[in-house]
């Protein structure tokens, strides 16, 4: 389980905005940015904005936002699942290529998704886990049960950067090494 959610963080945190590698073949569009300069970026960091449409297709849910960016949550197995917020409404989605070059991720196993319209949320439900999903600044929950294990808070962007806060539910313990590298172990 806990795999799975290390998994899970890791496909989240390569959201559209270009986490990945360079592209093959020349010089990189990308360039190393600093603290202060991620954490106050000229214009400062803007919300996504609410959801107002949704189209479920297969194990994945099409979200149209205020804006016309069209988001993309998409189930990889019954436990996994990807979510990608393009940064602007130019940005390809659903199943193309990143501006890195490199491939968005497939399905890994099958799943049957159910989604609802529960008002405020959209609820989907893979009967291994649910993703509760704020329409209105697109804020999520995962479930399992009655128990939070991971909730993200609205996701925010400035410029093709995107960036999104994480609390892990009790359920959830962490161990590695820290910054000085010595061991921690985290509840």
């Amino acid at each position: 389980m806990l795999k799975e959610f290390f998994l899970l963080a890791v496909t989240v945190l390569s959201l559209a905005a270009g986490c990945a590698a360079a592209p093959q073949g020349g010089a990189s569009p990308y360039r190393l940015v600093t603290r202060a300069e991620f954490a106050q970026p000229p214009g400062g960091w803007r919300p996504y904005g609410q959801l107002v449409s949704w189209k479920q297709e297969g194990s994945e849910v099409l979200l149209t936002l205020a804006d016309g960016r069209v988001a993309v949550l998409d189930f990889l197995s019954p436990s996994i699942f990807h979510l990608e917020l393009p940064a602007t409404a130019a940005k390809a989605s659903k199943g193309e290529s990143s501006d890195s070059g490199q491939l968005h991720p497939r399905a890994v196993a099958p799943v049957n998704l159910s989604v609802s319209d529960q008002g405020s949320t959209l609820l989907l439900d893979s009967s291994t886990l649910e993703v509760s999903l704020s329409k209105s600044d697109l804020a999520w929950k995962v479930l399992r049960g009655d128990t939070a294990v991971l909730e993200a808070g609205p996701p925010e962007s400035a410029g093709s950067w995107t960036r999104q806060k994480f609390l892990w539910g009790a359920g959830c313990q962490l161990s590695g090494l820290g910054p000085t590298g010595e061991g921690w172990d985290k509840t």
